[in-house]
């Protein structure tokens, strides 16, 4: 018989949820960093759907399974621009990636 050595779990968003909700946490967090008034629903939705691609990307990309902080950091640099790209009061112009990444 096999002794089970390990259990994990992906803790996030399954077994575990944040109170404020990621979305009013990435909104706050967007307003210090430029962001005009955007909507925490409409931040949770995008997050929904830039995480979707971002597991596609990863996965198909000659890097897949790599990694290291440089790595880890352009991916989500990558990840919160999608976001951003989605959701109004996000202006190019006057608002701080670096800030809020």
């Amino acid at each position: 018989m096999t002794q089970i050595r390990a259990v994990f779990f992906d803790a996030g968003q399954t077994l575990v949820y944040a109170d404020p909700g990621v979305g009013a946490v990435y909104a706050s967090s967007a307003v210090l960093a430029g962001a005009k008034d955007p909507d925490p629903g409409r931040i949770e939705e995008a997050l929904t759907e830039s995480w979707r691609a971002f597991g596609k990307e990863v996965k198909g990309s000659p890097d897949d399974g790599a990694a290291s902080d440089a790595l880890e950091r352009e991916k989500w640099r990558r990840f919160t621009r999608d976001i951003a790209r989605q959701v109004p009061g996000f202006d190019a112009a006057s608002f701080d990636y670096e800030v809020w990444f």
